[in-house]
């Protein structure tokens, strides 16, 4: 059977329709991947200038926080982008 020609336009528009909804939200992932990420850098700035996080004050609770820190920024920084890459 045959179909009209309104029927396939009809047709295409609704599946570009559906890709540019699938290409937008893949937009909005990354923005957001990069608005954590800019977060994140954001925040290690500021415990930075923080001198008992920077280990200018002999502490083992900051020295455990810087690194527990670090480990964590890693840990996010590698799965928002893994997250990201995928949309």
């Amino acid at each position: 059977m045959k179909r009209s020609a309104s029927e396939t336009i009809r047709n295409l528009e609704q599946r570009i329709a559906k890709l540019e909804g699938s290409r937008t939200a893949s937009s909005g992932v990354r923005r957001s991947a990069d608005k954590v990420l800019k977060a994140m850098k954001e925040m290690e700035r500021e415990l930075e200038s923080m001198p008992s996080f920077r280990g200018d004050v002999e502490d083992s609770y900051y020295a455990d926080l810087a690194e527990r820190w670090y480990m964590l920024a890693m840990k996010v920084e590698e799965e928002v982008k893994h997250i990201a890459g995928a949309y």
